[in-house]
């Protein structure tokens, strides 16, 4: 399975740039690089936002990713909002009020894949 990890979106609100740079469309370019290279699934792996969690960016790069013809799974990291990040992608079951953390195991071609929240 050829997975396409990608890290440290930190996007900013329409308009803002990260740093200077348009990560709006750096990160269009990697999803269409990844598709066009045979990615079979992609995994976010944390610090979607830029300065502040926002449910725009993750609404926005929900619906980016659901415009794909492969798989994705999204994990919140250190900039992110886990509830926020669980309410746009997932079902409330992967988030724990308890602990305010986002966690699960998805079987992956009979490997076990653990998606641990960084958030905090």
């Amino acid at each position: 399975m050829k997975i396409i990890q990608i890290t440290d979106v930190h996007r900013g609100s329409v308009g803002e740039k990260t740093h200077g740079i348009d990560v709006r469309a750096q990160f269009e370019a990697v999803l269409n690089h990844a598709i066009q290279n045979g990615g079979e699934r992609i995994v976010l792996t944390g610090d979607l936002c830029f300065q502040h969690p926002q449910r725009d960016i993750y609404s926005w790069i929900h619906q980016r990713l659901d415009s794909l013809s492969i798989p994705f799974t999204v994990i919140s990291g250190n900039h992110d909002d886990s509830q926020l990040l669980c309410n746009e992608f997932y079902p409330k079951e992967r988030y724990n009020e308890e602990s305010g953390e986002l966690y699960w195991m998805e079987n992956w071609k009979q490997i076990p894949v653990l998606f641990l929240d960084t958030a905090k």
